[in-house]
């Protein structure tokens, strides 16, 4: 409600002054009468004054909340006796500069534009709401407003509800709060500290005009969005975010930077499209935090001396990470990540990182407990412990990623072991994996399965081994890589197929006997060796079918000592170990891996197989995966055709002749 002041003296059309005359105000070219005031104060609007009775002068105000700071308007000036004399388009006259109360709400609808030594006052309850455009420069134009007092700004900036005295230093919470809760989008110019972590609500947009501005964030968090929705959504880019205790001291390692926590999932609203890029990050415990959060970017951010960079948790999910640096980290060593996952009650799912630089942490992505649908990609990576680390999750692709390296004992990749046998469906395809000390390239844990290894550059560590696997690891294959450092599976790793690799090491490729593995066509350079079997594949016999071990359906017996008119070999057509081990047990389920109740294992070794009188559902006889003495026999993923009580026997392996020789 600034007021523009309007004055002169009325004349005749001669020129004469022309005492106690009407001045009637009017909107420019048209007869619709003005709202006036006859005194900066005053509250109620007139249409007309009348000049003095002695020098013929007058004055009159115009509102600033009454009309837009570019309307024109119309005077007339009228006497009894005296022709009238009209003036058009007349701008308004010279602001009025002073402090203006607010004691009540006013909602305003003009256009207004604020110059620098007009302030707005808050007195009682007085607030503003601004429908129509706004324009101040870097000056304080707002005065004892609180936060949510002034609303309804396009474009707000902290310097508007406070001095800015020392940048950085100066406690800018309340100004810095008001802009964000005032304006669409908000500005920032400089340096502001503030001690309160600031909240966002939906739609809004906060951006720096350049690299220097920055949010000096003393013992608080810096920005947490209490609302984002699918309409609407929340931008911030553009600036510097800097942690600091409440005393002052940098990098405390103690707060988080933005925050976005919606749900929780089935109870409150999911928060969606938040975009998150240009910003620098420095100091926090967790530089970012998104919990149910969808639909939504982190791009292009530098995440520098922070615990860890990004923090995923719950169901979020729909949310790509791509272009950011992640350089030196701080905090406690072992546990710093460029980028995690968490899960409380749900799983993050259906998340992208590519294109990232993540280097000086324990963890480049460190992926927690049963998420699904993750895509890695295009990355590059140097951390302390592990590159990737994946525990418990599903539906994970990670693909040509330039550089993967780490300086830990365990792997550059690491897949965390298993607490239920549920296939992970995992793709590494195309990257370049290495260990830089002592630990692995790629170590595949403990019940993995249907995980495919293909098209990769890994090279292990000092320990030689370029891809180790934990315990029960299955169905997994692992084709066409090239290794600097063996192939090391476990001694009940089954039904696994290693095939078409280049070793360049002298180590080999270790795989267990009767475990149904497949290792075919792969090539070790500095052995000039071909590593190409199926379990036991081309054993030889002399001069007669085997009659004791263990085989597997396709393994190939070569005659070393036929003749003419006698077969060249044998090929196994039914699985079976030689033996004449039997036993009584019990089978639970269907479907149950343990045989209890026998009573007397001795007769029977881990990788046998075995039969059940229950029936096998035509399914190929049971390898054993262990034995608890005289207690119990498992096997692997068997299929029985009935349960309850049982004989369990070793059936014979059976064989084809091949041809005879001519």
């Amino acid at each position: 409600m600034a007021r523009w002041k309007f004055q002169g003296t009325t004349k005749d059309q001669s020129g004469r002054i022309l005492p106690s005359a009407t001045i009637s105000v009017y909107l420019a070219g048209t007869t619709t009468p003005a709202s006036v005031y006859i005194s900066v104060t005053s509250t109620t609007a007139v249409n007309s004054v009348t000049s003095s009775s002695t020098d013929a002068t007058y004055a009159f105000y115009t509102d600033s909340f009454d009309y837009d700071h570019d309307q024109t308007f119309k005077i007339i000036i009228t006497k009894p006796s005296y022709t009238s004399v009209t003036y058009d388009n007349l701008p308004h006259g010279e602001v009025v500069l002073g402090t203006y109360i607010i004691s009540t709400a006013k909602t305003v609808t003009t256009y207004v534009k604020v110059p620098k030594g007009v302030v707005y006052a808050k007195s009682g309850s007085g607030s503003l709401t601004f429908n129509g455009p706004f324009e101040a420069g870097l000056y304080q134009v707002f005065s004892d407003f609180s936060a949510g007092d002034v609303t309804g700004l396009k474009e707000s900036r902290p310097e508007w509800w406070a001095v800015n005295t020392i940048p950085g230093t100066t406690d800018l919470t309340t100004a810095l709060q008001s802009a964000v809760t005032g304006g669409k989008e908000i500005i920032l110019s400089n340096s502001y500290k503030h001690t309160t972590t600031i909240s966002v609500p939906d739609d809004r947009v906060i951006k720096g005009l350049s690299p220097s501005v920055a949010i000096h964030s003393w013992g608080c968090n810096g920005l947490t969005i209490t609302e984002s929705t699918i309409a609407q959504g929340v931008e911030i880019a553009g600036f510097k975010m800097l942690s600091f205790s409440a005393a002052g001291a940098a990098r405390p390692y103690t707060h988080k930077g933005i925050v976005a926590i919606g749900g929780p999932y089935l109870t409150n609203p999911l928060f969606y499209r938040i975009n998150i890029h240009n910003i620098y990050f420095d100091g926090w415990d967790e530089a970012s935090r998104f919990s149910d959060v969808w639909d939504s970017q982190i791009n292009k951010n530098e995440f520098a001396y922070n615990h860890v960079g990004i923090m995923l948790a719950e169901l979020t999910a729909r949310t790509n990470i791509n272009d950011n640096m992640f350089t030196v980290f701080g905090g406690t060593a072992t546990t710093t990540a460029c980028i995690k996952t968490e899960r409380i009650s749900y799983a993050p799912e259906g998340i992208r990182i590519s294109g990232n630089h993540l280097y000086g942490s324990a963890y480049g992505v460190w992926i927690t407990s049963l998420g699904t649908g993750y895509t890695i990609t295009d990355n590059e990576a140097a951390s302390t412990i592990n590159a990737i680390y994946s525990a418990h999750n599903t539906a994970l692709i990670i693909a040509n990623n330039y550089y993967l390296a780490s300086y830990g004992s365990g792997g550059t990749i690491h897949l965390v072991d298993r607490a239920t046998p549920d296939d992970y469906a995992i793709v590494i395809s195309n990257n370049f994996i290495i260990n830089l000390s002592t630990g692995v390239g790629l170590c595949i844990g403990t019940r993995t399965q249907g995980t495919t290894v293909v098209g990769n550059s890994i090279r292990g560590g000092s320990v030689g081994t370029a891809i180790s696997t934990g315990d029960t690891v299955k169905h997994n294959v692992i084709a066409n890589n090239t290794l600097g450092g063996r192939i090391a599976l476990t001694s009940d790793s089954a039904f696994n197929t290693i095939k078409g690799n280049i070793l360049l090491s002298p180590s080999t490729i270790t795989s267990p006997p009767n475990m149904g593995n497949i290792v075919i066509n792969n090539v070790n350079v500095r052995k000039l060796t071909l590593e190409n079997y199926r379990e036991s594949i081309s054993q030889y016999s002399s001069g007669g079918v085997p009659t004791t071990g263990t085989y597997n359906r396709g393994d190939i017996i070569i005659n070393n000592l036929a003749a003419s008119g006698q077969p060249s070999g044998w090929v196994c057509i039914k699985s079976g170990t030689f033996s004449a081990a039997s036993e009584a047990g019990s089978v639970a389920a269907i479907d149950s891996e343990t045989i209890t109740g026998t009573a007397d294992t001795s007769d029977f070794n881990v990788g046998d197989y075995i039969e059940s009188t229950l029936g096998n559902a035509g399914y190929s006889p049971f390898v054993i995966k262990s034995i608890v003495v005289n207690t119990s026999i498992t096997v692997w993923s068997p299929l029985w055709t009935g349960t309850g009580a049982c004989t369990i026997t070793t059936p014979d392996p059976l064989f084809a002749a091949m041809a005879n020789l001519p």
